[in-house]
């Protein structure tokens, strides 16, 4: 298992905590990794990233440095093994 350490403000780490309803940093970084991974996946296999307001109409696409160098969806790029459905669960 990787030791993974980062710096974080903690005016930007303790009210996500909250809203998330988590007991710890740790748990934080572990729900972050697992929706980097989803999205990593996701764009892996030509789909967008979206949001939608509550009547589905007006949408935004998320943005990230780190996602736009996947490919364009021929699925051919490094994959994870962490996807949840097949039995992963963060620790």
């Amino acid at each position: 298992m990787a030791d993974i350490r980062v710096n974080v403000a903690d005016t930007f780490i303790d009210p996500l905590r909250r809203l998330l309803g988590l007991k710890t940093n740790a748990e934080v970084v572990q729900e972050a990794l697992t929706l980097l991974n989803w999205a990593a996946e996701e764009k892996d296999r030509g789909r967008l990233i979206l949001s939608s307001d509550i009547n589905g109409e007006r949408f935004e696409r998320l943005a990230m440095r780190s996602l736009s160098v996947i490919g364009s969806g021929a699925g051919g790029g490094a994959k994870t093994g962490l996807r949840e459905s097949e039995g992963w669960q963060p620790s």
